[in-house]
């Protein structure tokens, strides 16, 4: 009897939770809609701010870092809409038109930075660019399958060494890429933030500190410390100074 009641009373949970699921997926569902509707009449405020309550409830999508870019760009807040920009790119790389929409708020700003690199440079940010770590990640798991049954093969097909050298040559380069390309997008998403107004970096975390060096809307930057309310930031040229926080955000929210 109590055995029984357990099970239904971990039904009922079960069911509930899913209740919940779906009310608060339609919540955000109806508030993007809303949202989408007061960008189309023009008031792209409005459609920020509710993209931006969708976003604090915990949902996240590609588009809906999309939208929220047009509306600040709309609004003539080209920091935060490349900010946004690039949060869907993470997500939805191959877009063309968020592509085109990224590289055109970027040519409004002094701040749009040179193509320096090499040839083979560019190639692979291009490549790691073009698809998301989730996509990566996938093919690392399909690899794991894979060399499963590679090996599952080889004992009932007794393979002749040759080929099974030359079938895991192929398989631990391959592994070895998406690896690589996972720990690159990573390391560069963990401090990777963008400057949302133009402002000065200072020496020390203080309001009277010397100026050392400006930080143009919309360049890219990495934060690599904090002493309350203030981040210290590494610029593409290797300066590093303070800035308040007020003036960056992260790509990726920690």
């Amino acid at each position: 009897m109590k055995r029984r009641l357990l099970i239904i009373v971990l039904l009922c949970c079960s069911a509930a939770t899913a209740a919940l699921a779906a009310v608060t997926n339609d919540e955000a569902l109806s508030l993007f809609v809303k949202a989408n509707f007061a960008y189309k009449d023009g008031d792209y405020a409005q459609a920020a701010q509710i993209y931006e309550q969708v976003l604090q409830d915990g949902k996240e999508s590609g588009k809906l870092y999309y939208n929220l870019a047009n509306s600040y760009f709309k609004q003539g807040q080209l920091g935060k809409a490349v900010l946004n920009f690039e949060r869907a790119l993470r997500l939805m790389p191959r877009d063309h038109d968020l592509k085109a929409n990224a590289r055109y708020t970027r040519s409004l700003l002094s701040s749009a930075e040179g193509s320096a690199g090499s040839w083979a440079e560019h190639a692979i940010r291009g490549f790691l660019r073009y698809f998301t770590v989730d996509e990566f990640t996938l093919a690392m798991l399909f690899l794991v399958i894979l060399a499963v049954g590679l090996h599952a093969a080889a004992l009932y097909g007794q393979w002749p060494r040759q080929r099974i050298r030359a079938a895991l040559g192929c398989w631990a380069a391959v592994f070895l890429v998406c690896f690589c390309a996972v720990a690159a997008q990573v390391s560069r998403d963990r401090d990777l933030a963008i400057v949302l107004t133009e402002t000065a970096a200072k020496f020390e975390p203080r309001e009277d500190a010397t100026e050392y060096f400006d930080l143009r809307e919309g360049s890219e930057i990495k934060i690599v410390d904090h002493d309350g309310l203030w981040r210290k930031v590494i610029r593409s040229d290797g300066k590093a100074g303070w800035v308040p926080q007020e003036h960056v955000e992260r790509v990726r929210a920690l």
